[in-house]
C-alpha cells in the first residue's frame, strides 16, 4: 500500500465522456494502493449533454458536484472544501500525468513534503506531444513566476499536486478562478514556510485541452504584474 487515506479532485470541463473512462482506471489503482480514498469529480460551466454522463453513470463510485461557473481554479477549490481526507491530489482529468506517479510522492505511507508537485521540467521528467508554442509560452511563465513573485520551483503549472491539508491548512483560500490558482498555491505555501518537493513525471499533451495559448498567456502576464504590485504593498 503506498498510503492510508487520499482525496482525488479532478476538474472537468465538457471532457465528462473522457472523464468516466479515467475514473474506471484511476479506481482501481487507487483500491490497490490505498486503504481509504475518494475520488471528487467537479464539473464547472459543462454542457446538459456531458452533465448526462456523469448523472447515468453507475459503473463507478464517486462523487461529483455540479457548477455553472466555469474555471479550473473556481472547481479545484470546492473540491478541496468538499474534500474528507488529509492528503489530496489535484489531478488533471485528462490523465496527462497516469495516476501511478502518485506512488513517487510518498514514502513509508507519509508525503515527502506538505506540498508535493509533478514537474514537466527536471531532468528526469519526460514530455510527449506538447507543441512548441505552448513549451515557449511555458518557459516565459516560468521565468516571469521565479523573478517577479520569487516562487522558486520549475513547474508551478503541471496539474498533478498532492497538498497535505492538515499543514497546508489555507489550500483552499485563494481567490483564482481560472489557471492563475496555481500561482496562488505556491504563494500560499510560501507564506507558510511549507516545504515543497519537486518530481519528475511523465506529462502527455491532450490536445482537446480548454487552455486558449494566447488569450490565457496575456491574462498570466497581466496577473503576475498585479501579484506583484500586491506583495510590494504587503511587505
Amino acid at each position: 500500500m503506498i498510503s492510508e487515506e487520499l482525496t482525488i479532485v479532478l476538474p472537468t470541463k465538457n471532457h465528462e465522456g473522457l472523464v468516466l473512462d479515467n475514473l474506471k482506471y484511476i479506481n482501481s489503482y487507487l483500491k490497490n494502493n490505498f486503504t481509504k480514498y475518494e475520488i471528487i469529480v467537479v464539473s464547472n460551466g459543462s454542457s446538459e449533454s456531458n452533465l448526462g454522463l456523469l448523472n447515468q453513470n453507475n459503473s463507478v463510485v464517486f462523487n461529483h458536484l455540479i457548477f455553472e461557473q466555469s474555471g479550473k481554479g473556481f472547481a479545484v477549490r470546492e473540491g478541496i472544501k468538499k474534500s474528507t481526507y488529509k492528503y489530496i491530489l489535484i489531478c488533471d482529468a485528462d490523465l496527462s500525468v497516469d495516476i501511478k506517479y502518485i506512488k513517487k510522492f510518498f514514502k513509508n505511507g507519509i508525503p515527502l513534503a506538505n506540498f508535493v508537485v509533478g514537474s514537466r521540467k527536471l531532468d528526469d521528467s519526460s514530455v510527449k506531444k506538447t507543441p512548441l508554442m505552448r513549451l515557449l509560452s511555458g518557459g516565459i511563465f516560468t521565468y516571469l513566476t521565479k523573478n517577479y513573485l520569487g516562487i522558486n520551483i520549475s513547474d508551478t503549472q503541471c496539474g498533478f499536486k498532492l497538498i497535505d491539508k492538515s499543514k497546508f491548512i489555507n489550500c483552499h483560500k485563494y481567490h483564482s478562478n481560472d489557471f492563475f490558482y496555481d500561482v496562488e498555491l505556491f504563494l500560499l505555501a510560501k507564506k507558510l514556510f511549507l516545504s515543497i518537493v519537486e518530481i519528475p513525471v511523465q506529462y502527455i499533451h491532450n490536445n482537446k485541452s480548454s487552455i486558449r495559448l494566447f488569450s490565457d498567456s496575456v491574462q498570466m502576464f497581466f496577473k503576475i504584474i498585479t501579484m506583484k504590485k500586491t506583495i510590494n504593498k504587503s511587505s
